[in-house]
């Protein structure tokens, strides 16, 4: 069935914007709110996971024949427990801070040496977020003060 690596990993994809999807319907939303619901930013992020997923999946059918990798390598999991760091830390750290942390060293970890992409790159990403979420979502984020 998973004759390319692109398959699985768009399966993957796939199934984690559908239970994000599905999961969003169970957010609460305030009838009387006059922005957008508490919903619509999941739903957006679910919705375009599960397209990706779909893409990948496609040009996954599409390509030759590969073997498949080992999946659970060691950068995999050491990615994975900085990004369960974060969620675990998520409403006690600065977000500019927790995000800027997690987008540093998962750069490096990933394979990155470019000194000038992991000075800006993390920076850039994790102040361009604030402000999206802060200001045009106006969604509060932690942050120390």
């Amino acid at each position: 069935m998973f004759r390319h690596p692109d398959v699985l990993a768009g399966a993957v994809t796939l199934a984690l914007g559908a239970a994000l999807g599905l999961a969003s319907f169970f957010i609460d939303i305030n009838p009387n709110q006059t922005t957008l619901t508490a919903r619509f930013v999941p739903l957006l992020i679910a919705s375009i996971l599960t397209l990706c997923g779909g893409g990948i999946i496609i040009n996954g059918l599409r390509s030759a024949s590969q073997p498949m990798p080992f999946l659970f390598s060691r950068k995999l999991l050491i990615v994975a427990s900085f990004l369960l760091a974060f969620f675990l830390t998520f409403a006690f750290v600065d977000f500019r801070v927790s995000s800027w942390l997690l987008m540093l060293s998962t750069m490096y970890v990933l394979g990155n040496r470019n000194w000038r992409q992991l000075l800006w790159v993390p920076v850039a990403v994790s102040s361009v977020i604030y402000l999206i979420f802060r200001y045009l979502f106006e969604v509060i984020l932690p942050v120390w003060t």
